[in-house]
């Protein structure tokens, strides 16, 4: 049995004014529920379970799974090397789908690792000064957060040696997921957006889920310590890294595919839930005893934990960020199971 104390939980909510929904599930069981805040301030239209807002990072976990059902379908093997694929990536001869797919690639990722580097230096370079503010930092990423081609991602890693040879270390990298959702698109013909709705939204009966950030019903927002906010609007990703669009009512839907082997074969979420180097499976990450994704952008939280043992999962979605904070720690504190309120994640 799970122990849930929702006042504990209420009032981590009520104290930053939370904006989204979080919802815990063991089994088909509600342990807490609550959707609060506005899905747009100006306009003050409400957050609901149906509310959509982007992903971010999270979509990660949708990008790997259509990669595994084109796997299963024989369309393409873990260990096809991207040349396959991607001829022109100057290192696609030593890459294969698996190495994306867990981040052992080495690949430099092109957002985090160029774009918001280069993007600040301009930015202080502009002002003579260092960005001092969370705000100041908070608009120089946020006016980043665009759709980029496929094209636009190769231009930007040119040139860029890898980390390490593949296999041979993990490292977070977007474009891994960027590749995916390329790969996804070259063998089927299909927009990544046009794939995901007809091979894993629908089946799933998740009728709110895209992958078109415009088109989000939430805006982001962001708030300093002070809780002055700054309105980041919707970001319009379309990527593998970060642009699937989704609302709390289907990614329940998701969370209990997931943990009833629902879509994939069993052996084909094994592998997915396999983690290399106690960091990284495919479309998943490493939480202690718990896996998951976390997704993030400006205005934007997202938060996935999974407990495959005792079929538990906790979802944050949020489009509201506060700097220095995120409140799934505290959520998980909160949380215990068995009648000696033994922790989940001991």
């Amino acid at each position: 049995m799970s122990y849930i104390n929702p006042n504990e939980i209420d009032k981590i909510l009520d104290d930053i004014e939370f904006s989204g929904s979080v919802h815990i599930m063991r089994n088909s069981d509600i342990l807490y529920h609550k959707t609060s805040g506005w899905a747009d301030y100006e306009a003050r239209h409400p957050f609901t379970d149906g509310t959509t807002l982007e992903l971010a990072s999270l979509s990660k976990q949708f990008t790997a799974t259509a990669v595994m059902t084109l796997v299963e379908g024989g369309k393409l093997l873990l260990d096809d090397t991207l040349d396959n694929y991607i001829p022109e990536y100057e290192f696609s001869n030593y890459i294969t789908i698996r190495h994306l797919l867990n981040h052992t690639s080495g690949i430099v990722d092109y957002s985090g690792e160029i774009l918001v580097p280069k993007a600040k230096e301009r930015r202080e370079k502009e002002l003579g000064r260092k960005l001092n503010s969370s705000f100041e930092v908070t608009e120089c990423i946020n006016s980043l957060c665009k759709a980029y081609t496929v094209n636009e991602c190769l231009e930007l890693i040119k040139g860029s040696p890898l980390h390490f040879k593949p296999g041979d270390g993990t490292a977070y990298s977007n474009t891994n997921y960027h590749f995916l959702s390329d790969i996804i698109e070259r063998i089927t013909d299909m927009s990544f957006h046009e794939y995901l709705i007809t091979n894993i939204f629908k089946v799933l009966g998740m009728h709110n889920s895209h992958a078109s950030g415009l088109q989000a019903d939430a805006k982001g927002y962001a708030k300093d310590e002070n809780g002055t906010m700054f309105d980041c609007g919707r970001h319009g990703m379309r990527s593998g890294d970060s642009g699937v669009v989704s609302s709390m009512k289907d990614m329940i839907c998701w969370c209990s595919a997931i943990l009833n082997s629902r879509l994939l074969r069993q052996e084909s979420w094994n592998q997915c839930f396999q983690i290399i180097n106690d960091r990284y499976g495919m479309g998943f990450q490493k939480f202690d005893h718990w896996i998951g994704h976390n997704g993030g952008m400006p205005g934007i939280s997202t938060r996935e934990r999974l407990h495959l043992p005792s079929k538990t999962a906790i979802l944050v979605l949020s489009n509201t960020t506060i700097p220095h904070h995120d409140i799934i720690n505290e959520i998980m504190q909160c949380i215990k199971i068995d009648g000696n309120t033994k922790s989940i994640n001991q």
